[in-house]
């Protein structure tokens, strides 16, 4: 069922914008969850698998308690 209000996947996909936000918040949330865990992030870098050190990736003040 969908709310008159709610976007369509086609208009979604024509802004984007939502989208762009969606994945930023899911990278965000991912660095700070493994920096609680003490996981390493495995990327994709320079053409192969790659562990980062979640400490090395910048996040705005914002973004520092975006999970709790």
């Amino acid at each position: 069922m969908t709310e008159p209000s709610q976007q369509t996947i086609r208009e979604l996909m024509r802004d984007g914008r939502k989208i762009d936000e969606a994945l930023r918040q899911t990278a965000v949330d991912t660095v700070i969850r493994a920096r609680k865990l003490g996981h390493k992030l495995i990327v994709w870098k320079d053409g192969a698998v790659a562990e980062v050190d979640p400490f090395e990736i910048e996040l705005d003040e914002n973004s520092q308690d975006a999970i709790s």
